[in-house]
Order: C-alpha cells, then structure tokens, then sequence
C-alpha cells in the first residue's frame, strides 16, 4: 500500500492513490438520485478538487 498525503485549504488527506483509482473506476457512474444530481452540480464548481481527482 502505497500512501500520499495532500492538503487542499487546510485539510491534509491521506489516501492510496491505486485503490481511490480503482474505486473511481468501478463507481463512476451516476445515478439519477438527487444526491448524484446535487453533487454533480457543486462538483463543478470546485476545481481545486477536480484538479486532485483528476
């Protein structure tokens, strides 16, 4: 297992970058529920984020 450590604002996040690739992979695909839709919609907004899941 191999860990990396990022800090967006002043969160530090540890994480295994194969096993979230992984997860990414297999559950990638939105549903039509509300909570799919809302995060989607705020998603976009945060790029900082996008960036690091990218």
């Amino acid at each position: 297992m191999s860990l990396q450590t990022i800090e967006i604002n002043s969160v530090k996040i540890i994480f295994d970058k194969e096993k979230t690739k992984e997860y990414r992979t297999d559950f990638n695909r939105p549903c039509d529920c509300q909570d799919c839709r809302n995060y989607y919609i705020n998603i976009q907004n945060n790029f900082e984020l996008v960036k690091f899941l990218s």
